[in-house]
């Protein structure tokens, strides 16, 4: 397995990790806490998306993926809000 392969699997983990924390927050909320962990979900969501974000990191650093563009972050939040808008 090459070290891009190896990301990439990581990356894919994390990002099913934070989808696992965000629906256990919608089934018994963000303030709610493992019993098994003592973490709150919230807290769980914010350590799961560093964990992706150290894996972008990775990537980026090893030129797998190109560094950040703060612009399309930018677009990507306005449309994410504006489609929620629109939904409403």
């Amino acid at each position: 397995m090459t070290k891009e392969q190896y990301l990439l699997i990581k990356l894919a983990e994390e990002a099913s990790e934070i989808a696992q924390a965000a629906t256990k927050s919608l089934v018994f909320g963000l303030d709610s806490t493992n019993p098994y962990t003592k973490i709150k979900n919230k807290e769980q969501i914010c350590s799961e998306f560093y964990d992706l974000v150290a894996l972008i990191y990775a990537l980026q650093t090893d030129e797998f993926i190109p560094e950040w563009d703060e612009e399309i972050i930018d677009k990507h939040i306005a449309d994410k809000f504006k489609k929620h808008d629109e939904y409403k």
